[in-house]
Order: structure tokens, then C-alpha cells, then sequence
């Protein structure tokens, strides 16, 4: 099936990649299942942009791009509150479909955690639903999201239950390592490489106590590309070797 702009028939969001014309993938847990009980859109196919509202609307019929590129939501969203939400590729979902996604606060959205390690604190696991189209052109959709439920980034261990794996540690290895950076913020490590902003991974590590010598779980992973841009959310407990090998990586 293909996404076109103009078929308002289609209440679809669905894009084709600008380079090779395939669809993506909706999310799912793939090879990572057996520690993360989670998998959603990352932030660079979807972001809040304010919530529904008449004027809204209204802007939405004389600008779109307004609302697309110079709006976001600078607080946490509630349950049970409706928002309106830019997606592109390689986000995909129809009328009635829930799905969840990392919200970021606006500045870290641009920015990225690496320059705002703080707020990863104020970030969260939305779960929502895609209500209806807005507005669609070939590169992007306003959609209207209705929010069910939230978690905070910094509660993922709280909620998940431990799991322990090595092989799921090891795709962190040293190639990984060599191209990748990292920051520390209290309890947090963050790990993040990227191809020039086309291709790139991350890792979110949390220390049982702030500023401890090695970080003691993965909990939040994501990965974008040309197909897909998704996040996996879980509460992995890393071995000795696996806290060490991730250290000696750090002390590099």
C-alpha cells in the first residue's frame, strides 16, 4: 500500500523512503525481545507539537509548516488529553492503532541528550493513539494523538522486571565502541554514535547509585535509519564482565 498525499480517502500515515520508495516496518521487539518490554517510535519520525485546540486548527488550514517546524510541546503530556503530533517516515499507523514513543523536552529534541543530560529526567515513554489526519503532504503529517498512558524515562527500572542476557549486551562491542561517545549525568550513562545523522544507535545505562564507578543496567535503547527509527525500553542487569567491558570503554 502506498501513502498518497492525495487520496483522502487513505487516513492512513504511511511514507515511502524519499531514497529507495520501501515502506517501513511497524515497530516491534524483533531480536531484543528477550530483555526489552517495550518497543516505539523514536523522536526523529514523531514529536508533540502543542496540544488540540480551535486555534490550533485553525492555523493548521492556512500554515501547516508552522505548526510542523516551529512548535513544540514544552511539557509532559497528560493521560487522557489529545495533542497534536508531526510525523514523517518512517512512521506508520492507522486510525484506532496504539503505539508508544519517546517524548523529549523541546530543547533536548533539537539538541539531543548529549548536550542536555538533565533532562532526561523530564523525558517520557508516551503511550498513545492515532485518532485522525490533520494535514498530509508527501514528507510529513500533523495527526492528532490521544495519550493513555506515560512513563517517566528515569522509572523504567522501577517498571520492568530484571532480565540478565549476555548475547543482547555483546551487539554493544567494539566497533561499536571505537566510533561511539558517551556522557554522565548522576545516575546515567549515555552512549550514542551516529553516521553522519542518517544511521545511528544509542544506550541508556543506569547506576544504582549516583556517580557510581560502573553503570548496573540497560534500560533504554534506540536506533535510527533509513527504515526505521525506533526505541526498546526494558531493565537489563549487566553481568561483572558486561559492567567492566562498558567501563574500559568509558576510561578510553
Amino acid at each position: 500500500m502506498s501513502a498518497d498525499p492525495n487520496d483522502l480517502g487513505d487516513d492512513s500515515a504511511l511514507f515511502e523512503c524519499r531514497t529507495c520508495h520501501e515502506e517501513p516496518c511497524a515497530p516491534r521487539l524483533d531480536d531484543l525481545s528477550s530483555w526489552a518490554r517495550l518497543c516505539g517510535y523514536d523522536t526523529s519520525c514523531i514529536h508533540l507539537c502543542q496540544e488540540l485546540n480551535e486555534r490550533a486548527l485553525e492555523t493548521i488550514q492556512i500554515n501547516p509548516k508552522l505548526i510542523a517546524d516551529h512548535q513544540f510541546f514544552d511539557f509532559s503530556p497528560e493521560a487522557g488529553k489529545s495533542y497534536i503530533a508531526c510525523v514523517s517516515h518512517p512512521f506508520i499507523a492507522k486510525p484506532g492503532e496504539p503505539f508508544w514513543f519517546l517524548h523529549l523536552p523541546p530543547f533536548t529534541l533539537l539538541n539531543g541528550w548529549e548536550e542536555n543530560p538533565e533532562e532526561i529526567f523530564y523525558s517520557r515513554l508516551v503511550h498513545g493513539v492515532f485518532d485522525r489526519v490533520l494535514h498530509r503532504t508527501k514528507e510529513f503529517a500533523l495527526i492528532v494523538v490521544t495519550v493513555q498512558e506515560m512513563l517517566s524515562v528515569s522509572a523504567i527500572h522501577k517498571h520492568f522486571p530484571e532480565t540478565t542476557d549476555e548475547k543482547i549486551y555483546a551487539m554493544f562491542d567494539d566497533e561499536f565502541a571505537r566510533r561511539a561517545a558517551w556522557v554522565r549525568w548522576l545516575n546515567y550513562v549515555y552512549v550514542y554514535w551516529n553516521l553522519e545523522s542518517d544511521v545511528g544507535v544509542w544506550w541508556l545505562f543506569r547506576q544504582d547509585q549516583p556517580l557510581a564507578h560502573e553503570p548496573a543496567r540497560l534500560v533504554l535503547q534506540g536506533h535510527w535509519g533509513w527504515h526505521d527509527a525506533l526505541i526498546w525500553a526494558g531493565n537489563h542487569r549487566l553481568s561483572t564482565a558486561e559492567a567492566a567491558h562498558l567501563h574500559s570503554f568509558m576510561l578510553r
